[in-house]
């Protein structure tokens, strides 16, 4: 270690870097396994609790400059793990070929962090990082030459990742370093402060791996065997189609007690029963009041139901009462058939259910209506249309050739490949929908909306966050409160956000958004744009045009391709607009400045007036056309390098 001071907090500074990153790359690559098990064969981690006291105490004893210094400089790196967490996902959908090739590159800088290269001097973690920078960029010249499907969706990723890992490098490498040394006054006691924060993050990661581990096992139990299928033929009962209405739903009779399923602690009882089914057109109704619902369609005309349930009470005789109460109840009426779980009131304050399991297989063809509460729905491979009804209930469905639709609050929703309309109502948990086909629409409030590979018009209304990945069709989404990302789009985006960003990247079609309080990215964008917003900046590059940007009390940074076609404009009020054209654009450029001024690299005529400047220059043969205007504003033209 150096004496001199700069020289000794730039260290510390790498070195908290490099555990940290060390951690990222382990949820990275496939050299995960390597990376947790060396964290796993280090000393025991204290308590988190104990190492809050810690950081409170340490904290005392730094700097308030070098505090802010040290928190911001740890905001940047969960940032880069967020980064990280993105593009692995990404990756692992183009193929293994790409995901081993850039797998090396990660692994050279595990090499560098474990060897403690960029401890002894952290110019060569900027010089790694400025190599594989420049590595990306070349990868993506190649790509650009070679414009195949998968090539240009690998350019994409390419493109972004070399984006990120730019800005993340001059932040970490350049101003939040730059500030530990200029303000640190105790390097000792910021070393600390950051270790700390070290620890805690090893104890994150430790503590969801248990989790997951913990749930595999409870999961790989849960097997409820099947009585077998007595052979029965189906006798021909005619039974009028009628169009399905909702059972009343029935008071909830308990809450199921969170543990073991079958733990053999209490009373267990199976109930079995069939029921025949002449016609396909005639919906199904499933009704489990409280507990976990399966429901898997099959090729035969027959319902096999079964219900499993474990009470545990004071007594033996308890638990014998409650479970002569429980049953199993199946009926054809006129308008469906029906099975239903029937459940006694739980009045004795010691009786507990701890399982209430119901697993059905029913034909394919007909209608299913479900409604559970305090419990999980699970669906597959479900032929007709699906309507699920929950409360306080998981639900998971996949495999599901009819429309699907989903009443819900409080507990997520899991969806993937249905090949119908989708519609589902929830709040206050997430809603995740994969490889499906057809138009969606969903509506969530103060929950999580993630729409990822799928195809049909979309329409999403939350007040939360919403990501749209790979997505074909119209999308439409109203948002409030939460961030909005979305990323390859093939089709129209109409997009309306408050108080948290916006980013839209590859859309191969037109984008209309809108926000307030929060900034707008936008990039890669093949046809027009238009984006407003107020008190937030506006960021934009590499657009085909036409475009229309406007913001209030906030800045326009725009940097063009050479394919902007079009009228476009630009107008700010209170705000400034820096653009960056290429040299070789086909434009006429027109800028007003009221109450502000104007500063050009290009040859433009500059005209003063009374209360701003106004200028022009043409561009080519200036076919395209792009008007500046900005009020209280400078606007600053400059050549694209």
């Amino acid at each position: 270690m150096t004496n001199d001071n700069g020289n000794r907090i730039t260290k510390a500074a790498v070195r908290r870097t490099e555990s940290t990153i060390l951690i990222l790359l382990a949820l990275f690559t496939f050299t995960a396994l390597v990376l947790v098990g060396s964290v796993r064969a280090q000393a025991p981690i204290p308590p988190t609790e104990e190492l809050e006291k810690a950081k409170a105490e340490v904290k005392v004893a730094i700097d308030q400059c070098a505090k802010q210094a040290a928190d911001e400089y740890i905001e940047a790196l969960e940032q880069l793990q967020t980064t990280l967490n993105d593009y692995s996902s990404y990756f692992s959908r183009v193929n293994d070929a790409t995901l081993k090739a850039y797998q090396i590159s990660f692994e050279q800088f595990a090499r560098g962090i474990d060897r403690g290269t960029y401890a002894e001097n952290p110019d060569f973690l900027d010089e790694d990082m400025t190599a594989f920078i420049k590595n990306l960029k070349e990868q993506e010249a190649k790509l650009k030459e070679n414009p195949s499907d998968e090539n240009k969706k690998l350019y994409k990723l390419i493109y972004s990742l070399r984006k990120e890992m730019t800005i993340l490098n001059d932040l970490v490498q350049g101003e939040i370093a730059h500030r530990l040394q200029q303000y640190c006054v105790n390097q000792e006691q910021v070393q600390k402060y950051l270790e700390l924060a070290v620890k805690q993050q090893k104890i994150h990661i430790k503590t969801i791996e248990q989790a997951a581990k913990a749930a595999h096992y409870a999961h790989a139990g849960d097997t409820v065997l099947v009585a077998p299928i007595p052979d029965i033929e189906v006798p021909q009962i005619v039974v009028r189609p009628v169009t399905p209405v909702t059972p009343e739903t029935p008071e909830v009779p308990f809450e199921v007690q969170v543990g073991p399923k079958g733990s053999q602690i209490g009373l267990v009882r199976k109930y079995v029963d069939t029921l025949p089914i002449a016609s396909s057109q005639t919906p199904i109704y499933i009704t489990q009041p409280a507990g976990q619902l399966t429901v898997n369609g099959w090729n035969r005309n027959m319902v096999v139901a079964t219900l499993e349930v474990e009470v545990v009470a004071s007594t033996h005789e308890a638990e014998k009462v409650f479970v002569s109460k429980t049953a199993l109840r199946i009926a054809i009426e006129k308008n469906g058939y029906y099975i239903e779980a029937v459940f006694p009131k739980l009045t004795d304050p010691q009786t507990k259910v701890v399982n209430a399991t119901m697993v059905l297989s029913v034909p394919q063809r007909n209608p299913i209506i479900c409604d559970n509460s305090f419990g999980s729905v699970t669906a597959t491979n479900i032929g007709a249309d699906l309507m699920i009804k929950g409360r306080y209930s998981t639900i998971s469905a996949t495999e599901i050739g009819g429309n699907l639709r989903i009443e819900n609050s409080m507990r997520p929703i899991s969806l993937s490949n249905i090949f119908g309309t989708i519609d589902v109502l929830n709040s206050n948990a997430p809603v995740s929908l994969s490889s499906c086909e057809g138009d969606i629409t969903i509506r969530n409030q103060s929950g999580v909306i993630n729409v990822v590979n799928s195809k049909g018009d979309l329409s999403l209304v939350n007040s939360g966050s919403i990501t749209v990945l790979d997505h074909t069709g119209q999308v439409d989404i109203e948002n409030s409160n939460g961030p909005v990302k979305v990323m390859n789009l093939t089709g129209d985006l109409k997009a309306y956000n408050s108080f948290q960003p916006m980013v839209i990247r590859y859309v191969d079609g037109s984008v209309n958004v809108e926000n307030s309080n929060s900034e707008i990215k936008a990039s890669q964008v093949a046809g027009s744009l238009e984006a407003t917003n107020k008190f937030g900046n506006i960021i934009a590059e590499d657009l085909g045009g036409p475009i229309r940007l406007s913001s209030e009390n906030g800045n326009v940074l725009v940097t063009l391709g050479d394919d902007l076609t079009g009228i476009s404009s630009i107008t700010t009020m209170s705000g400034n607009i820096s653009i960056s054209i290429p040299k070789n654009s086909d434009m006429m450029l027109t800028a007003v400045a009221e109450n502000g001024g104007i500063n050009s690299s290009f040859p433009m005529q500059i005209q003063d007036h009374q209360r701003g400047q106004s200028g022009e220059i043409k561009l080519g043969n200036g076919d395209n056309k792009l008007s500046l205007k900005g009020k209280n504003s400078t606007i600053v033209i400059k050549e694209t390098k």
